[in-house]
This record gives structure tokens, sequence and C-alpha cells, in this order.
């Protein structure tokens, strides 16, 4: 590319792609230096400006560095760092021998921690570390001594530094001179006459040679993978020792404390890392090598390396093994190094058995060996996609962590990979897996930070997830037509592939996300040989909306809108028994947002809402629709999920409610039992009154209806006692004097609201009930608009505003209501008897708000079945519903609300409308359900 060699081994052969995509996001020009090809220009260094962190900041920078930032790279000793600093801040510089290259060493710690606190100093770039590599190279510069062990770790410390500026050709030409200093001094050697000129050396000054040379070489296959690029240092010309298990306290210039091997010892991380390295090493030079191997050898050669490897793993200290010890019981440096140990294991056995992904696909003639192998490959890439879990729920997934981020991209990419190549089997063959990929891209590209690793990968994830995506439908189109598409290197069966389950295939939004068809094979992907065929050119353009359409399904009506480049964003109406009604203002509105910039979502919410002068539910609930697809196609379009434009997450999960849907008390109670089986630990759309669904005539006196009420609420407290939390739901079914006496007599039973106790037109009267009764109130699920909202909360009406975001004007009108509610210490909780795409928006917003308590998950409420369900409503029309675990879900982190109809939604569930129908009261009249 551009005159750069990019081998096989490589997983960055977007490089250039890159540097031109990212141009005006990280100030990058055409003219970058032949040395920094595809870097961002840095800024000039003002020597006459720079000053050091002050002492305080400094001692927390050395804490950060020794502590987080280099918990495998362990090459410098803390004592003699600190020593320098001291000398630095009490003396005004370094004295003796190399005081330069010294001084150099204390800035490059000083940029890496940095990077790692978001601290912001008194220099300008401070909070990137830049000026302080920058000064380090100044000193470096001015270095007029002969290279030593000193002035090399200061040149270590500068190649890791611009790797967290995701700087990978500064790295890479860096790292060659650093190489080669190395090999000048012999440090790759055991016997070789040190620097001091004496012919011997302190210990301190031994161990830190060990050290520094190995880290060298880790780095130094990693650069290779990433590039493609032959190895700086021969595994033949080596034979330094590896470290001993020495910590930094136990080690001065004369003594040696050394560790056992079965001791929790700080440096157990780096040595075993620099051994895995050792078996990188061996793969990329007998795997990735210039000559070509036939099957046989490559297998054998596979074999070999794949003992040795597991043999790695087995004598891996329990502590540093996350099988064994769950990292997050451990210190967090300890947890660093198991994580980023689990992580590089993972990365070395995809190398191994990656080139069976590409060459040796496993259909039905293939050999298990291969079967075997690919197995192996895609448990690698789970091990991390878990590891990243694992990081990220410790929030040690850090934006500056180069190593972390380039892991998980492998494994993203080997998974999707997987997806394509078995997308003609059942899904059970791939979902998981690709699932699996499309959390763990969110996670990457959640990281914050324009100069990181994680935002270039992106680049590629997304154009692999969405080519993952239209060969999915594409293979669901031809099922549909009687055929069953084959992946490549698959034997013609004449049985076709048993059925895929529509439930997890991906919506039809991907089908030409921000590129050029001109640029790009459609088929490209199905040729795949090795990782060098991923340089595919993407051009953004501008999203127009193409299309606005109501799209009924079942009991649910959606709108499905469609722009120039074929992005697709859902939204669901939620006026239950009137969609109809609902759908025509989606046409109306349609006139108008054809031909319009789909991320102008604020201004066409303003137009809908001004223009209809005559409002209510069924244009609300249109305009709901239309404003939740249109988040869907921006979070698409961007390639994250909708909480990032709305601010950011405040939370990764969001706590969820069951409905319980019962017609008798015996039922109710069963359904509890099983619900707090299946994890819940709250349950909802609780009737009381045991009236839904029934049409008979009603009557019941005063006394009777109150007490059969409140004696069933009692009795579902008996049965799940304290674990579970009761929203109750009254469903406007009592007048405020009923309501104060219901709600009195079940106040020992602590629910955590009642639901629509009276009719919620009259705000007045619902405060009067608010400030007479003992348990709060939850109410708003009708309202359309924020001022039907303002009036409860200027009235002290409500603790609980149930905001329906298919009804009061989608994610736009939910964020300004959350806003409203916060304000007055209100919290919300989303109403949504919808399908999983109603869910998703509601989880979305529920993501962006700091005042979120609970969200409404639709167990029951299927269309003429008054029964509970354990899986959610719709779940089968969708490809994702997150499922609760121990009371809560994941909040989507796939791009825009991370769910999307399935392509054969309509079949699967024909439109239905809602019949009218109101139970009967004895006198004639009718009774609220």
């Amino acid at each position: 590319m551009q005159g750069h060699f990019v081998g096989a081994s490589s997983g960055l052969a977007f490089l250039i792609r890159l540097q031109r995509r990212l141009q005006q996001d990280a100030g990058s020009v055409a003219e970058t230096s032949v040395f920094t090809l595809g870097d961002a220009v840095l800024p000039e260094f003002d020597e006459l400006a720079f000053s050091l962190p002050s002492r305080e900041e400094s001692e927390s920078l050395i804490k950060t560095y020794f502590e987080l930032a280099s918990p495998t790279y362990r090459f410098l000793h803390r004592p003699t760092v600190e020593l320098w600093i001291r000398e630095v801040y009490e003396q005004g510089g370094i004295s003796g021998r190399n005081s330069r290259s010294k001084y150099a060493v204390v800035l490059t710690v000083f940029a890496q921690a940095i990077r790692y606190t978001g601290e912001k100093s008194n220099t300008a770039d401070a909070h990137t570390g830049v000026a302080y590599f920058q000064a380090a190279e100044r000193q470096l510069y001015r270095e007029t001594e002969s290279a030593s062990l000193t002035s090399i770790q200061a040149l270590l410390g500068c190649c890791f530094y611009v790797l967290t500026r995701s700087r990978l050709n500064h790295c890479w030409t860096l790292f060659g001179t650093t190489a080669r200093l190395i090999q000048a001094l012999g440090l790759h050697r055991k016997k070789t006459k040190f620097d001091s000129g004496t012919g011997d050396a302190d210990l301190i000054e031994s161990e830190c040679r060990k050290r520094l040379f190995w880290c060298a070489f880790n780095l130094d296959k990693y650069l290779s993978a990433i590039f493609g690029r032959p190895c700086a240092f021969n595994d033949d010309d080596v034979d330094q020792d590896m470290p001993a298990l020495v910590e930094d306290e136990a080690l001065t210039s004369d003594t040696m404390s050394v560790a056992k091997q079965n001791n929790m010892n700080v440096m157990l991380g780096p040595v075993n890392h620099q051994r895995l390295g050792r078996i990188l090493s061996t793969i990329l030079r007998r795997l990735y090598g210039i000559k070509p191997l036939d099957r046989a050898t490559k297998f054998k050669i596979i074999g070999e390396i794949g003992v040795e490897a597991e043999a790695w793993r087995d004598q891996l200290p329990a502590f540093l093994d996350p099988d064994k010890v769950d990292s997050r019981l451990l210190k967090p440096l300890f947890q660093r190094q198991s994580n980023l140990l689990t992580l590089a294991f993972g990365h070395a056995r995809i190398l191994l058995y990656r080139p069976c992904l590409f060459g040796e696909y496993p259909h039905r003639e293939a050999a298990e060996e291969t079967k075997a192998n690919i197995r192996r490959c895609l448990d690698a890439a789970m091990s991390i996609v878990d590891t990243v879990d694992r990081m990220v729920e410790a929030r040690q997934f850090y934006a500056d962590s180069w190593f972390s981020h380039y892991q998980a991209f492998c494994a993203v990419v080997v998974l999707y990979t997987y997806t394509i190549r078995s997308r003609a089997e059942d899904a059970s063959a791939w979902a998981v897996y690709f699932r699996a990929a499309e959390r763990c891209q969110g996670q990457i590209v959640a990281v914050d930070g324009f100069d990181t690793l994680a935002q270039r990968f992106f680049v590629i994830m997304e154009e692999f997830r969405l080519e993952v995506v239209r060969l999915l439908q594409r293979a669901a189109q031809a099922e549909l037509l009687g055929g069953t598409p084959l992946a490549t290197g698959a034997v013609a069966d004449e049985q076709q592939a048993p059925p895929r389950s529509e439930s997890v295939m991906p919506g039809p939004e991907a089908a030409s996300w921000l590129w050029e068809p001109s640029q790009v094979d459609p088929m490209g992907f199905l040729d795949l040989q090795n990782w060098e065929q991923l340089d595919l050119l993407m051009t953004v353009k501008e999203q127009i909306i193409e299309s606005v359409e109501p799209l009924h399904v079942g009991q649910f009506m959606f709108c499905r809108v469609t722009t120039n480049h074929g992005i697709v964003g859902y939204g669901e109406a939620g006026i239950w028994g009137h969609i109809e009604a609902a759908a025509t203002c989606i046409k109306r509105f349609a006139e108008y947002l054809i031909g319009k910039r789909a991320f102008d979502i604020e201004h066409h919410w303003n137009v809908m809402h001004r223009f209809s002068y005559f409002q209510g539910l069924a244009i609300n609930a249109a305009i709901s629709s239309i404003d939740i697809a249109l988040w869907d196609v921006k979070g698409k379009a961007l390639g994250v999920p909708i909480y990032e434009l709305l601010g950011g997450a405040c939370r990764t999960k969001a706590r969820v409610y069951g409905h319980i849907y019962e017609s008798t008390i015996e039922k109710v109670l069963e359904e509890c039992k099983r619900k707090m089986d299946l994890g819940f630990t709250a349950f909802g759309h609780i009737n009381p009154f045991l009236d839904e669904g029934v049409d008979q005539v009603y009557f019941k006196t005063h006394v009777r209806k109150m007490q059969d009420a409140i004696d069933n609420v009692k009795r579902m407290r008996e049965v799940v006692g304290d674990k579970v939390d009761l929203l109750v739901e009254l469903h406007r079914r009592l007048t405020p004097a009923e309501a104060v006496t219901f709600c009195e007599g079940i106040k020992e039973t602590h629910p955590m609201l009642v639901e629509d106790p009276i009719r919620p037109e009259n705000a007045d009267a619902m405060a009067r009930v608010a400030h007479r009764i003992p348990v709060p109130i939850g109410t708003g699920e009708r309202f359309c608009t924020i001022y039907e909202f303002q009036a409860l909360l200027a009235r002290d009406a409500v603790e609980y505003a149930r905001v329906d975001v298919a009804v009061c004007g989608g994610i736009t009108g939910a964020k300004k209501v959350a806003a409203m509610a916060e304000a007055h210490h209100v919290q919300i909780v989303p109403h949504n008897p919808l399908s999983p795409i109603g869910l998703a928006a509601c989880l979305q917003v529920a993501a962006a708000i700091p005042n979120f308590a609970i969200q409404e998950y639709a167990t029951g409420f299927e269309a003429g079945v008054f029964e509970s369900r354990s899986e959610h409503l719709g779940s089968d029309i969708v490809d994702y519903v997150p499922i609760p675990k121990e009371g809560f879900v994941d909040i989507p982190t796939g791009p825009g609300l991370g769910v999307n109809l399935v392509p054969k939604a309509q079949s699967i569930r024909p439109p239905l409308v809602q019949p009218i129908k109101m139970c009967p009261h004895k006198d004639g009249f009718i009774v609220d359900q």
C-alpha cells in the first residue's frame, strides 16, 4: 500500500484508508512525515512554555505508571526512577552520567501515566502527554554520551507512549532505532561487557538489561503481527536469560531477594508474558513466513505449537489464570496482569489457528482436524470477548490500552469472518459469535478519545459487520426462494441446510452503509484468503430520507425510515387499540420528511409537533415512531448506540420488572414463583382486581371490592417476601376516595408504586390522592406532551413518571420529560407493553439519564391471550432481545437501537387489530380496566 509492505499476519491492511478516513478527526494531513505515515501531526513543541507537573502530581504519576500503565512491560526499576525524580525536584536536575537520558526516562513515565489518569496539568496538551513526550525526545536528541541502557529505556518508553496515541507507523520507525541500539549494546546476549566499562554491573543494571530486552522482544513480535512485517530480533541470535522473580523493592545494587515461583510476585506477569512472546515468535516465523506450506506441514506445525501453548497456560500461576481465580478479586495491578495475559494468550491462539478459518473452511467433507482448529480459534476469540466484558465491568478497559484494543479487534474480525463462512448453516452455528462480536465492537467504540486505536479499528469492524448483515439477509432471501446459498469452500448437499432462526437474523438496515457500491466487490469477503484483502474503500455520505412508511406487524405498528444510502431505522407507535390512526399520520408526515436530512432530528420533531395544531395520541404516537426511527438511523450511520448521541451512558444495565398477567389469584401466585425462578426482582402489571380480559357483567360492593384487592396484594407479598418489589397496576379503576382506601390497606406491603390509581387527566385530583396516601404514585403512560407531565410535577402529584417513549414524542420527547422530572427529584419508569423495538428505545433513554428507576419488560399482554409469558412480547420478530439476568438486562450496544425487525416479520405476525370492547357494569355502564 503506497509502497509499504503489509503481510499475511496483519490485521491492519486498512491503515492507509484510515489515514484518509480520519484526517479531519485526528488532524492528519496528506504531507505527514515518511516516518509517521498515517499518523496525526503532533503539535509544535514550545520548549519555553514547557513545565513539569507539581511534585504532588509527579508522585501520583509514578504510582499510576507502575501500578496501572505498565502491568507486564516492566523494564524500569521503580526506586531508581523515584531517585531521579527527587533529584529533578530537589536539585533542579539529575547528576551523573547520561543525565539527559535519565531525565528523558522520567518524562516518558509522565507521558504514559497521564494518559491513564486524565489529569490536567499546567501545560498545553498535557492531558495527552504529548508535551512530556516531545520534551523527552528533545533530551535524547541533545544527549552527547554514547548509547546506554538508560537511553534505550527512554526510547522504549517513547515507543509505548506513541502506541497509546495510536501512532503505529511512528512506533514502527522509532522501535527500529531502539532495536538496533539494543543489539549494539548486546542486550540480547547473556555475556557481554556492560556500558560502565568495567566488565561488571550491579544487580539493578543486570536485571534491567534482561527486563528491557524481553519487553522489547515482545513489542517486536506484536508490531510484526500488526504490520505483517519481519521481526527485528531473530530467535536464533538470542540467548539472554529471563528476568529474575524479584520485585523492585527487593532489588538493590548488591542484593536481590528472589521470590518463589508460587508466590504472588509482580514479576510473574511480565515473565509469563515474555514466555508467551517466544511462542508468538514461533507462530510468526513458522506459520507466516514467506515460504508456502502444504496442508500436512501446516497442520503439523499448528499441532506442535498448540501443545506448547497449552503447556504455557497449564503452568500459569493460579492468580494469573481467570479460570482458577476471578481477576476481580485481585488488587488492580494483578487484575490488569491476569486480563492482559488472557488477551495475549487468546491473540496467540487466534494467530495459530486463523489460517484454518480462511483456507480450510469446515463442511461435510472437511477433515475433523480442521473443524477442531476452527473451534479453537473461535474459543480464543470468545475468551478475548469475555475478558473485555470483565475489563469493562471493572472499568479497566482504558482508552489508552492499545494492547487490549488490538486483541479485541482481532477477536471481532475472526467472529465476523466465521459468521460469513457459516451463514448457510442454521443460526445456532453462528448467532452467538455474531452477537458476541457486536457486543465487543460496541464496547471498543464506546472508548473515549479521538486518538485511540479503538477509533481507528471501528472503521474496519463496522464495515465488516455490515457485510455480515448484508450476506445474512441475502441468505435468508435465497432461502425464501427455495435455495440455500453455500459458503466458500462448501460442498453442495442434496439436503438443504436446516432453517435458520429468524429471531437472530439482522435487519435490512445495513444493505449499503456508508460506502459507494462501485468501490466494493459485493462478494469480496467470500473470497478472503488472508488479512491483506480487508482493504476496502469507504466514503461517508450525507443521509437523506428516502422513504417513511408504517409497518403493521401483529398488534404492533412500526415506522421504517430508509435513507438514500440504504440505512434503515425502526421506530414504534404506542397507541394501543388505534394503531391504524397512527399509520395514517406516519404517511402524512412522510410527505414532509422525504428529501430532508435524516440527522436533523430536533428540527423535524418541532416541525411535526407545531404543524399538528390539533394534537392527540394518534398524531403523537406517529411522531414518536418517526423520532425513534431517525435516532436509529443516526446511530447506525455513525456506528454507535443511540445513548452515545445523548451524552453517553450513565449505566450499562437496566433493572426490569416482568408482567404478572393472570385472571385468578392462584395463577398469580404461581406466576410470582415462576418469575422469581427466572431471576426477576420486581413484578409489575399486577392487577389486584383480577378482571382484565373479563367481559362479563361486573359488580362488587365497595367493601368487598376494596378488601378482595387488598387481600390479593397481601397474599402476593407473603409469597415473594422481601426479595421482590411489587408495582401494583390499578389502570384508572378507582375514584380518588377508593384510591385512598385501597392504598391505606396495602401500605404494610410496601409496594414500589401504584400505577394510575385514578384517571390521570385531572392533575389536581391526582395531587389530592398523592398527598393523602402512604405509597408512591406512578403515572403518565397516556401523556403525549411534556406539558401534561409538567402539570403533575408542579403539584407534587407523582413520584415515578411513566413515560411512554412510543407516545410522548419518542426519544427526543422522553429526554425532555426526564430532564424536567430530574429537577423535581422524580424518577423515570418507562412504560412499554410493546415489542422489543419499543423496549430498545426505552433502554437507550434509560442508559443516558441519571433518574432512571426500572423498565417495564413485557412478559404478557399478548393480543387476545391474558396469560403471562417467559419471553418478551414480540421476541419472534426481532433479531435481538436483551434477556434478564438477576433482575437486570444489558443496554444494547449495537449501532442505533441495537435491535431490528427480521425480514419476514409480517409473515410471522400478520396484521392484527384490537377489538373494541369494555367490561360492562351491572347498571349498564362500563368499567375501566
